[in-house]
C-alpha cells in the first residue's frame, strides 16, 4: 500500500511541476483530438498530383499491345506534352494517377485535360466529408431497433437503440464544418 502511495504523489507531483514549467502536452493541455488537427492541404505550387482517365483511344491500344493492361502512360504523355511526367498508382483500366514537378496540380490537370486522349484530369487532393450521406436507411427514419435492411449500425444512439458507433456524431462534428 505505501509503494502505490508514493507512486501516486510522484505521478501528481510530474503532473504540477510539468504544468508550472510550461509543458502543456505533459500537463494534458494543448494535445487537440486528430480530426482537429488536420488543415485543409495546400496545393504545393511545384508538386503536382493528378488523377487521369484515358479514353479508349491509342494510347490505351498500345499499352494493350506491349502487354500491360494497366495505364502507365507518363512517358508517352512526358514526350506529348513535353513535360516530366512519372507514373503513379494505377486506379482502374483506363485510370491512373500522375506525378510531376515545376507546375501545380490544377495547372498539369488543366494541360492534360485538353490532350485528345484524356477524358478527364482533376488535382489529386484530399477530400473531407460536408454532410451526411443521403441513405433512406441511415438517420432517425427508423422504426426498430433492427431493420430488415439497412444500416442499423450506423445511426446515432438514442434511448434504448444501441447502436455500434455514432457516425452521425462522427459526422456532424462541429470541427469538421
Amino acid at each position: 500500500m505505501r509503494a502505490f502511495t508514493i507512486a501516486i504523489r510522484t505521478l501528481l507531483l510530474i503532473a504540477a511541476a510539468s504544468a508550472a514549467f510550461g509543458f502543456p502536452a505533459l500537463a494534458g493541455e494543448g494535445i487537440a483530438p486528430p480530426f482537429a488537427r488536420t488543415v485543409a492541404a495546400q496545393e504545393d505550387p511545384s508538386n503536382a498530383r493528378v488523377i487521369i482517365k484515358y479514353r479508349d483511344g491509342e494510347l490505351t491500344r498500345s499499352g494493350a499491345r506491349a502487354g500491360s493492361p494497366r495505364p502507365q502512360h507518363a512517358a508517352a504523355l512526358s514526350q506529348q506534352l513535353r513535360l516530366t511526367l512519372a507514373n503513379g498508382r494505377v486506379l482502374g483500366p483506363r485510370t491512373q494517377g500522375l506525378r510531376a514537378s515545376g507546375l501545380s496540380s490544377t495547372q498539369l490537370a488543366t494541360r492534360l485535360a485538353t490532350h485528345p486522349e484524356v477524358e478527364w484530369a482533376v488535382p489529386d487532393r484530399r477530400r473531407r466529408i460536408r454532410a451526411l450521406p443521403n441513405d433512406p436507411y441511415l438517420g432517425p427514419g427508423q422504426t426498430t431497433i433492427t431493420p430488415t435492411v439497412g444500416q442499423w449500425y450506423l445511426r446515432a444512439p438514442e434511448g434504448a437503440a444501441i447502436s455500434a458507433i455514432n457516425a452521425v456524431g462522427a459526422w456532424a462534428h462541429h470541427d469538421r464544418q
